[in-house]
């Protein structure tokens, strides 16, 4: 297996204020073979103010093992909340799945066969981007008339709408949410359409933190504008599962840089410029760079080989969908 990773902007193209120095970037996990094959795109969760260790490496090799060529994409979140990331985050999906699109034949992919698979606030993201696909431009005009619709979609306990949820405030604070008209744009079940693509969703019926509402939110949408879809709803299982296998229990496989990137970019420049940030905001930003690179990791369990199942199910259903 190869492991490579790309930045998706040029400097000049990315200029998000308090990105000190980070550039969302793709990393893949790709056979060493000749043949094309299917891949995947990997957003992991982390509420929008980070990406989560946890969602990221350990996915893409279990797609990896599967048969796809795999990538993780590291995007533009809001660390503590003091530069909302609007719709920096989804143009960074755009502009990743333009770029795999482009150099399919480089990564020996199937340009046709590209999913986006997504967790929590990254489920969101995905399902924000498969509905929104058509109205999204990019700044590159080659890159431009590349298509960034997915060809189908997988949500892990993911978050859909944004109306009257606890989590409301947490949300449209970091993305930037400030009008009626806005909000109901980051309530993708409202915008699901016969286009929309393909869609696996999963959840587990305990979810305390996101409640298994959202993907039956989904699924209805997807069911009465005829997308077909899978759903599965585990008995038992908390939020954050991941894989939900033995090697998800035992923590991420490496350094988790998917949250490093952007927290420690912020970090270091907090550091040489100490009005950056407030004492308290620096102790906060320092806490999380701790709790997602030590253990135990309140984001892992043991494992619940009911819930482990889902990979290989949705692996099927995408099968399912070429024929």
């Amino acid at each position: 297996m190869k492991k490579f990773s790309v930045f998706i902007w040029d400097n000049n193209e990315y200029d998000f204020p308090m990105s000190c120095g980070f550039v969302p970037h793709i990393t893949g996990y790709l056979h060493e073979s000749d043949t094309p094959l299917p891949g995947i795109l990997i957003f992991p969760g982390g509420g929008f103010c980070n990406v989560s260790p946890t969602e990221a490496e350990i996915v893409a090799l279990k797609f990896c093992h599967l048969g796809f060529q795999a990538f993780v994409l590291t995007y533009t979140v809001n660390p503590l909340s003091l530069t909302p990331s609007g719709r920096q985050s989804i143009q960074d999906a755009a502009r990743a799945i333009r770029l795999l699109r482009k150099h399919s034949a480089d990564y020996n992919l199937i340009p046709s066969e590209i999913t986006v698979c997504g967790f929590s606030a990254g489920g969101h993201l995905c399902a924000s981007l498969a509905v929104h696909a058509d109205s999204l431009k990019d700044s590159n005009t080659a890159l431009n008339s590349v298509s960034c619709r997915p060809d189908a979609l997988i949500l892990g306990y993911p978050v859909i709408t944004l109306e009257n949820q606890p989590y409301q405030h947490d949300f449209c604070e970091r993305l930037g949410v400030s009008s009626q008209e806005e909000l109901l744009y980051w309530c993708p079940e409202k915008h699901v359409s016969k286009s929309t693509p393909p869609s696996f969703i999963w959840h587990t019926a305990t979810d305390s933190l996101i409640s298994v509402r959202n993907s039956l939110l989904f699924a209805d949408a997807c069911q009465n504008n005829e997308v077909p879809y899978s759903l599965h709803i585990f008995s038992s299982g908390e939020h954050g599962m991941s894989t939900a296998d033995e090697a998800w229990s035992a923590g991420p496989p490496d350094d988790p840089y998917a949250t490093l990137s952007q927290l420690t970019a912020l970090l270091s420049a907090a550091r040489k410029d100490p009005s950056l940030l407030s004492e308290e905001q620096t102790s906060t930003l320092v806490q999380r760079i701790h709790e997602n690179t030590t253990f135990p990791n309140p984001w892992i369990g043991a494992p619940n080989p009911e819930v482990a199942v889902w990979p290989q199910l949705a692996a099927e259903f995408l099968k399912q969908q070429k024929n």
